[in-house]
């Protein structure tokens, strides 16, 4: 373990300069990786929150103290790594009119429209798209929202995140995304908790099982779906609750899908999607992350 403070443009030279020129560098361990989290949470001097974060390393990705998690989604809106016995599912309307503001992630040009980066999912006023002022994302009609109970002890993730979800739809094609957030209690510096997002990603439902053809969704019937997110390594404090939000669109980060026929992604008609994701015994929706053992 390291600190925050490690040279990583020195760390990508010499990578380069061993790969590509043959130089006799020290190789170092196979992974080298950075978990956020552990920090007090406050707000600094620059008025970021103080999440905290420091470097590890290990011989295999994920690591190879970790283990592969599931936390299946709920009608009520639930988390756990326990299956719902019953079937149901949560609807949304995707009005490609109104689509749902980008706030962060991994970007690295767009600004000022956008900007990377781990920031509270509430609208502000000077944000792209936004619709209203200090709403959090969450509470967005088309935004789905399934987090776990206040946690009882940190977990550590480190890994690749999925989401296997069974959606439906109303049009031919729609597009799915999915963010993975680290919810904060209420404190004194953030009195309404803080979401802070980890890693998101998106798909165009025509292309579920590949880039070489395009599928239409059959009117109405489920299909599995996987979103695959970047990859993360995040510690969730105790009293912190895990959070998935599932919706249709972030934009400008990712262009708006217009739910016409498929091949038509650049039409200018545009329709409302009506959007499901079902879970339960048939159709296990779940989040799919890598915990590392208690010990790390």
């Amino acid at each position: 373990e390291a600190g925050t403070g490690q040279d990583f443009v020195q760390f990508r030279i010499d990578t380069f300069r061993r790969r590509l020129l043959g130089a006799d560098l020290p190789s170092g361990p196979r992974v080298r990786y950075f978990v956020m989290g552990g920090g007090d949470g406050h707000r600094n001097d620059a008025g970021r929150m103080s999440h905290g974060g420091a470097w590890h390393v290990a011989d295999t990705w994920p690591p190879e103290n970790s283990a592969p998690t599931s936390l299946f989604l709920g009608a009520a809106g639930t988390l756990s790594d326990t299956p719902p016995e019953s079937s149901d599912k949560q609807t949304f309307r995707f009005d490609p009119e109104n689509p749902v503001p980008t706030i962060g992630g991994p970007i690295t040009s767009g600004a000022p429209l956008m900007v990377g980066g781990a920031f509270d999912q509430i609208e502000t006023r000077d944000l792209f798209g936004a619709t209203s002022h200090k709403m959090p994302l969450a509470s967005r009609a088309d935004v789905l929202v399934f987090e776990t109970l206040p946690l009882t002890r940190a977990i550590t993730i480190a890994g690749d995140v999925s989401v296997q979800l069974f959606i439906s739809s109303d049009r031919p094609t729609t597009d799915i995304t999915a963010k993975l957030v680290d919810v904060y209690p209420p404190t004194p510096d953030y009195p309404h908790g803080f979401a802070m997002n980890l890693s998101d990603g998106i798909l165009r439902t025509c292309y579920r099982d590949g880039f070489e053809q395009q599928r239409t969704l059959p009117d109405g019937d489920v299909v599995a779906i996987t979103v695959r997110l970047y990859p993360i390594a995040n510690r969730f404090e105790i009293g912190h609750r895990v959070r998935l939000e599932i919706s249709s669109s972030n934009f400008p980060r990712f262009d708006i899908n217009p739910n016409h026929e498929v091949g038509h992604d650049l039409s200018a008609v545009k329709f409302s999607a009506l959007n499901s994701v079902h879970f339960g015994p048939d159709h296990p929706s779940c989040l799919q992350i890598s915990v590392l053992s208690p010990e790390f």
